[in-house]
């Protein structure tokens, strides 16, 4: 599930089935997906599953919203063992950012699927069971959402920033002390950073 959900020009039976390496599509499992996911106002279409998704169509040009529906019906349907998540409610509103992430956590519940999320919201990973913390590229800390939460983790500082935003408020925390051998010690400023986090069934 990427960042930008591509809509191919195929049936929305079709779109849904690519990547599944095993035909024919089965139109039972595909309803089955749109009734988890909540994509299955496209069923209300005159065409249902046939409707097209081409360009000059109104099927191909739905709200962020109905895309992310999409998205986790085609990861539904597709039942893999592992499901990356790439920042995939960048575009959505906090309302429909829950309910794709409910679904998420759902499709681990039910399918066993190994999930790996990609994102800079710190609220969306409070369920994980690991989280890795990048900074430049690297793995800077890895723990559970208490571990990182805690003041003398490296993430204390990001936990402020993603809390201004409700409060109107930030406290960073002091800079950092130089040791007596001049060297100054691991920041703790976390600005910036993604984290990666696998997020497994129970």
């Amino acid at each position: 599930m990427s960042q930008n959900f591509q809509h191919w020009p195929f049936t929305f039976r079709g779109d849904v089935g690519i990547g599944r390496p095993e035909p024919p599509i089965v139109d039972e499992a595909v309803k089955d997906a749109a009734a988890f996911s909540g994509a299955d106002q496209i069923l209300n279409d005159p065409l249902g599953l046939g409707t097209l998704l081409a360009a000059a169509t109104a099927a191909a040009t739905r709200s962020p919203a109905a895309s992310d529906s999409a998205s986790v019906f085609r990861a539904r349907y597709r039942r893999a063992e592992i499901l990356i998540v790439d920042e995939r409610t960048s575009a959505v509103d906090a309302v429909a950012e829950q309910r794709v992430f409910d679904r998420i956590r759902s499709l681990a519940a039910t399918t066993g699927q190994t999930i790996f999320l990609i994102t800079h919201r710190l609220r969306e990973v409070r369920h994980a069971d690991l989280i890795h913390v990048l900074k430049d590229g690297r793995v800077a800390e890895s723990g559970t959402f208490t571990e990182l939460m805690d003041d003398k983790a490296a993430t204390g500082d990001f936990r402020n920033i993603q809390a201004a935003a409700f409060d109107g408020t930030c406290h960073p925390k002091p800079p950092a002390k130089t040791s007596d051998s001049g060297r100054r010690s691991r920041s703790r400023a976390a600005e910036g950073r993604g984290a990666i986090l696998n997020l497994r069934a129970g």
